[in-house]
């Protein structure tokens, strides 16, 4: 299954390169956050922990907040000396090294069958803590560069009212379980943040939001629990297939400009490295 889904990346990766997608760009953008809604909810439903022991992630956080920051420190120096690049621009290339893909990383640990396993289990708090410091750290950047934006600080007020809630009421909604309520529930959220975005221009991912809403979703019984965790062809495997071409089709167009092949090949390496290296954290 790993295999097919690096399949379907490459797939993704080259589609976005031979066609031009310009058209159905905001319809694939909607389907991909429908997956990756669906992922980032079973991931917070598979989501435990004792509200006792809050204190013991403050190690998780510190983790993740180093391991965000140092791909995003060694590009923005890479940037700064070696391509010449303004600050601003520099900063925001050093932060998307920052974020771990979550739905890439859990729908490929998952494909593997490792989402029993202690590793899954550590990835799955550090990714997510991960993807968080990244956008608490977009936002006042945003402000810094673009100016004071109240929906920045309406985004910023959502996220941390999201967490609080994904700890203070976890499995407090008794909801239907399954994959086909889990496919709904994420078209229901994506559809919300998609009019949020259209109406109030309120940018809000769909990634935190989704993960606390699984967070929140109780395990009624073992029954109804193992109904998420179905193995082969069945629609949680499609649709985390559908997530990994899609998020090969978003790929940009590559367009090295005046700049050689292999010159561009060399950066890419190197940064590549870079990014790995701060993550080897």
């Amino acid at each position: 299954m790993v295999i097919v889904f690096c399949l379907l990346l490459i797939g993704g990766i080259l589609s976005s390169q031979f066609f031009n997608l310009s058209l159905i760009k905001d319809g694939l953008s909607f389907i991909t956050s429908v997956c990756l809604a669906y992922i980032m909810l079973e991931v917070g439903f598979e989501f435990s922990t004792s509200k006792r022991k809050i204190s013991s992630y403050r190690w998780d956080f510190i983790v993740a907040l180093i391991a965000a920051a140092l791909p995003a420190i060694l590009w923005f120096i890479y940037f700064k000396v070696f391509i010449h690049s303004a600050w601003q621009p520099a900063v925001l290339s050093g932060l998307s090294s920052a974020p771990t893909s979550a739905g890439v990383l859990f729908a490929m640990m998952m494909a593997a069958g490792l989402s029993a396993t202690w590793v899954f289990q550590k990835a799955r708090t550090l990714a997510v803590l991960d993807d968080l410091v990244v956008i608490l750290l977009l936002i006042p950047l945003q402000i810094v560069i673009h100016g004071f934006d109240s929906g920045s600080i309406v985004v910023l007020v959502l996220i941390v009212g999201f967490l609080f809630a994904s700890f203070r009421f976890q499995n407090s909604l008794v909801w239907p379980l399954g994959e086909k309520w889990f496919l709904f529930y994420g078209l229901v959220l994506s559809g919300v943040l998609f009019f949020l975005r259209n109406s109030a221009h309120i940018h809000l991912e769909v990634l935190i939001p989704s993960f606390m809403l699984g967070c929140l979703i109780h395990h009624q019984d073992l029954q109804q629990k193992s109904a998420v965790e179905q193995k082969g062809w069945s629609l949680d495997t499609v649709v985390k297939g559908l997530f990994m071409f899609l998020v090969g089709v978003s790929f940009p167009k590559i367009s090295i400009g005046g700049v050689s092949l292999w010159v561009t090949i060399g950066h890419v390496l190197i940064l590549t490295l870079l990014a790995n290296l701060g993550k080897c954290f």
